[in-house]
């Protein structure tokens, strides 16, 4: 298993992060999300990249909020923190 050690974006500890674990979780959570709650894996793609170059990016985790980004990254109904993005109001197909 592959594992890097990251500080805790509460405490400062360091733990270990594990990428594949981290990615399957959110796999995992997703699934259990209604399809008509994802947004396009275009959009998705697009809050990923501006995420990944947001200064609060750390190992796949927003330090301003706690959340996994690819997890809000992928929902509808959610927003950036910082307000890099918004919102997905994708109209009904």
């Amino acid at each position: 298993m592959s594992a890097d050690r990251a500080p805790c974006w509460t405490c400062g500890d360091l733990a270990v992060t594990d990428p594949a674990a981290i990615n399957a979780s959110v796999a995992d959570q997703l699934a259990l999300e209604p399809a008509a709650n994802r947004v396009s894996d275009t959009v998705r793609a697009a809050r990923l990249a501006v995420c990944r170059q947001c200064p609060f990016y750390q190992h796949g985790t927003c330090t301003e909020c706690g959340c996994y980004v690819a997890f809000r990254a992928s929902l509808k109904n959610k927003a950036c923190p910082r307000h890099a993005w918004n919102q997905d109001k994708e109209p009904n197909q």
